[in-house]
């Protein structure tokens, strides 16, 4: 109940920050809207109105600070927030295979230039064993008791590398060379991961490694905007 209540306390702060900020606006706007009207201060008192609507930025600033800080704690940060400019984030693509035996639903997809990277993001705690080959692998936690105990996590590396190749399967059906490659990302703070991997299937617990990595791919031939753009079209009409 601990994560649960300081999560709650700090929603509580947010929403009281951004209804200061709000309340400091008000003269602000008043004033701007007065001064639409002919209505103006003179001199120095022409920038008092203004002041209660910078203060109320800082709140309103402090607010989002905090609201970034409590999403990142419990691993629910928007895979957006991490990747730069230059990509699109595609949510929530499926795919089945021509013969209709498999199918699969990819949750975030990086489109960029240089390749689509499948991104499967895992909001766990605790520390995860296991390897790359194994069907699942197990995740020990402390419990809010203070025992500790352990579950199965199914390996999603598996399921990554199906994706990977029922999209690369998609492209080269519709005649398109694009670079597609998968990883996983772990975004909870709280999360050990010790995995033996050859390292075909990255994994990544920082949003800014995955970045880096993402970057630093090289395709044999980057797309082009019209072949981008079929991409997104084809990515997004699954």
């Amino acid at each position: 109940m601990a994560e649960v209540q300081s999560n709650f306390q700090i929603e509580t702060k947010v929403n009281h920050y951004r209804m200061v900020s709000a309340l400091l606006w008000v003269p602000t706007i008043t004033y701007i809207v007065a001064f639409l009207y002919g209505f103006r201060f003179n001199g120095i008192l022409h920038i008092v109105p203004f002041i209660p609507g910078i203060i109320g930025v800082y709140y309103w600033r402090t607010a989002s600070k905090l609201k970034k800080s409590m999403l990142m704690e419990s691993g629910t940060v928007d895979l957006k927030d991490s990747i730069p400019d230059g990509y699109d984030v595609i949510e929530n693509v499926e795919l089945t295979s021509p013969n209709g035996k498999e199918r699969t639903e990819i949750n975030h997809l990086v489109v960029g230039k240089n390749g689509v990277f499948v991104v499967d993001v895992k909001n766990v705690m605790g520390t995860i064993e296991g390897n790359e080959s194994s069907s699942s692998w197990v995740q020990h936690k402390d419990g809010r008791k203070g025992g500790n105990y352990s579950t199965e996590l199914r390996n999603p590396m598996k399921e990554v590398r199906k994706q990977v190749h029922l999209l690369s399967n998609l492209f080269k059906k519709n005649k398109l060379d694009v670079l597609v490659e998968g990883s996983v990302l772990f975004t909870n703070k709280r999360v050990d991961v010790k995995v033996k991997s050859s390292g075909k299937t990255p994994i990544f617990t920082d949003g800014k490694d995955l970045t880096e990595h993402i970057e630093k791919r090289v395709p044999k031939k980057e797309l082009d905007e019209a072949q981008l753009e079929e991409v997104r079209s084809l990515l997004n009409s699954n």
